[in-house]
């Protein structure tokens, strides 16, 4: 059974909120640089989407 394209705008959405939450008071250039955060969490955020 295939999900409704709506469920997959909700992930995205919601993929995107937690993004701007975690990123909050970093600079672009800090948060790249800081290996230690940057992989993880997208890992982490990426597996949640499945």
């Amino acid at each position: 059974m295939s999900r409704e394209w709506r469920f997959y705008l909700n992930d995205m959405i919601d993929f995107a909120q937690r993004v701007l939450e975690y990123t909050d008071g970093y600079t672009q250039a800090e948060f790249e640089q800081n290996r230690h955060t940057y992989i993880p969490q997208l890992l982490d955020d990426l597996r949640q989407l499945k």
